[in-house]
């Protein structure tokens, strides 16, 4: 059984030819003429992680959010830190959460002391 023979390289070069998504050796890196210059980091302030931690578990357990959102707050005005609306959302959802599991306790309980069960 014979193997088929592969074509000469019609250009000339006998290397084995890149694939349509590889670069061809040699050229590993080089950059392309149509490249666009990079543009600079952004250095921003870091955002506070209690406040993301207050806006995110605000969502499940609001008191966690409340205090992680006055604690984020305090830090913020201390060192300067990004996140402050982070830190009211979170506050305003724990609030706005717990009122609603308060409302829920009263009207699920306040039956009951009528009835007198």
């Amino acid at each position: 059984m014979s193997t088929p023979q592969q074509s000469p390289n019609p250009y000339g070069n006998n290397q084995a030819q890149p694939g349509p998504y590889q670069q061809a050796p040699g050229q590993a890196g080089a950059p392309s003429p149509y490249a666009q210059p990079g543009y600079p980091a952004q250095v921003g302030r870091p955002t506070n992680t209690y406040a993301i931690v207050s806006l995110v578990s605000s969502f499940f357990i609001g008191l966690v959010g409340v205090i992680f959102g006055h604690l984020a707050r305090k830090q913020i005005r201390e060192t300067g830190e990004a996140g402050d609306g982070l830190a009211i959302a979170g506050l305003i959802i724990g609030y706005v959460s717990i009122g609603f599991w308060v409302l829920m306790f009263f009207l699920m309980f306040l039956p009951l002391l009528f009835i007198g069960v």
